[in-house]
């Protein structure tokens, strides 16, 4: 964050002090993407967020040199069996965790999510820095800028990991109800971005390839890089929330 801070001050609230325990910073302007805006309010973000993506792309040496962890479609793939195998995680047959036949819809769909994995990968775009949450709660709105927080999750990832949970709290604010098309004009907007690297119908195709594949990202981050067992009653209820949502983005695509 420290870092972040330095070379895109525009994107990040103002550090006041750090150690390896805490951070500090200062006040975001603006209000929270989550308290609802207009259309034209989330093409900015998607806009700017790809813009410090792919600004990204030029401090990758540096960003692993701080610990930064790669976590790409083929690292991925490689732990897709692993995941859909482990029913203890899935909290299986408990209130909150997957049912049966969903692990078993996950154990069947192993080989073409782990095919969509290598199509990913394939696609031409470089990792980027990934924040792993970027849910409208962690997005800060003001006339002259937009600030990103809480980078607790962030990896060095296929870029369009990033934007399956913006996409989805659009779906949730009530000022684009009445929208037709909000979220794909918010996906257009980010991947407007990006066409130094692909052609518009390829950047939306792996867009839509990354969509289920970025629920199960942040279900494995659950899994494999958050301590265990959970410090916080609600953690272990997010790799099958994910899981299952990832499902439901696969039904999309």
């Amino acid at each position: 964050m420290q870092y972040l801070a330095q070379w895109t001050p525009a994107f990040v609230p103002d550090v006041v002090a750090t150690n390896s325990q805490w951070l500090l910073t200062r006040a975001c302007g603006g209000h929270s993407l989550e308290s609802g805006a207009p259309l034209a309010t989330w093409e900015r973000v998607a806009r700017t967020y790809a813009e410090l993506q792919i600004e990204s792309t030029s401090h990758l040496p540096k960003l692993r040199a701080l610990g930064c962890r790669e976590r790409g479609p083929l690292d991925l793939r490689a732990l897709i069996g692993p995941l859909v195998g482990d029913h203890a995680a899935q909290l299986q047959g408990t209130e909150h965790g997957l049912t049966t036949s969903e692990t078993s819809r996950l154990q069947q769909l192993q080989p073409p999510i782990e095919a969509a994995c290598d199509e990913l990968a394939s696609s031409g775009l470089p990792l980027a820095l990934e924040h792993g949450d970027l849910w409208d709660s962690n997005v800060y709105v003001a006339d002259d800028r937009v600030e990103f927080i809480d980078w607790t999750d962030a990896s060095l990832a296929h870029p369009f990991f990033s934007l399956m949970p913006l996409l989805v709290s659009a779906a949730w604010d009530p000022n684009l109800s009445t929208v037709p098309e909000a979220q794909q004009r918010i996906a257009d907007a980010y991947l407007s971005k990006w066409t130094a690297y692909a052609a518009p119908k390829r950047l939306r195709r792996a867009l839509a390839v990354a969509r289920p594949l970025a629920a199960i990202h942040i279900a494995a981050t659950y899994w494999r890089d958050v301590p265990q067992p959970h410090s916080q009653w609600w953690m272990e209820r997010m790799l099958p929330f994910f899981l299952r949502l990832a499902l439901a983005e696969w039904d999309q695509l």
